[in-house]
């Protein structure tokens, strides 16, 4: 600490003059705008009784109703981009983040950020969420060590590490032509099809569905590379 006011001085100017990293206010606003719709998204399936019964934690609508047809339209538009955008901001960041802290320090607080989060919610999170449940809904549950939407958090740190080991996306090049990008939304639907009958819509607790599989692994090199 300070001791002499000369010393509390240069201190409080550090403060003052030290460079701050400016916000990118439209990035923030888009996930404000995501987060909110995946908030939605999640509400909606409880209520519009159009899925399998074990699929989802909490299903309040197990029956048809006016909202059933505008409820799977909304998930059904939402699942093929809101995934995929988080993806890619998430892309946008991490080569600044590596170039910053080098690879050790990257990778330890990606672990922090990611993994210990991740790590809470399979083991305490969703167990007792779970339990609450079904214990709200008077049946009988059973400990299931699941990541719950956290599933994001650890393909994320999955990611980061295959970045930090992959010289290849550490070269830049100049970014994709529109041609070029809907050459490969074809070629990755075309995958997609195949990820969904292969996988059993699961594959390491992400959601295999429309927009999915494929098109995150895409989006996160997009982010990437649209950063480099």
């Amino acid at each position: 600490l300070p001791e002499t006011p000369q010393q509390v001085d240069r201190s409080i100017s550090s403060v003052i003059n030290s460079p701050t990293r400016p916000r990118i206010l439209y990035l923030d606003n888009l996930k404000v705008a995501l987060t909110l719709i995946v908030v939605l998204h999640h509400v909606a399936v409880c209520f519009f009784g159009k899925i399998d019964e074990a699929y989802w934690i909490m299903q309040i609508g197990l029956y048809k109703s006016s909202f059933s047809c505008f409820g799977a339209w909304f998930t059904f538009v939402n699942q093929s981009y809101f995934m995929c955008l988080f993806f890619f901001i998430s892309g946008h960041f991490v080569p600044t983040s590596y170039d910053r802290k080098g690879s050790q320090a990257f990778l330890k607080d990606r672990f922090h950020r990611l993994g210990l989060p991740f790590l809470a919610m399979v083991f305490i999170g969703w167990p007792t969420l779970s339990f609450l449940t079904f214990y709200t809904l008077g049946e009988a549950g059973s400990y299931a060590p699941l990541p719950g939407p956290l599933w994001f958090s650890g393909w994320l740190l999955l990611l980061s590490f295959v970045y930090a080991y992959t010289e290849d996306m550490e070269k830049s090049r100049p970014f994709y032509n529109l041609r070029q990008v809907f050459a490969w939304a074809i070629a990755l639907s075309i995958v997609q099809i195949v990820c969904i009958g292969a996988s059993g819509a699961s594959l390491a607790f992400m959601p295999v569905v429309h927009g999915s599989l494929p098109f995150d692994l895409a989006f996160f090199y997009l982010g990437v590379a649209s950063k480099r």
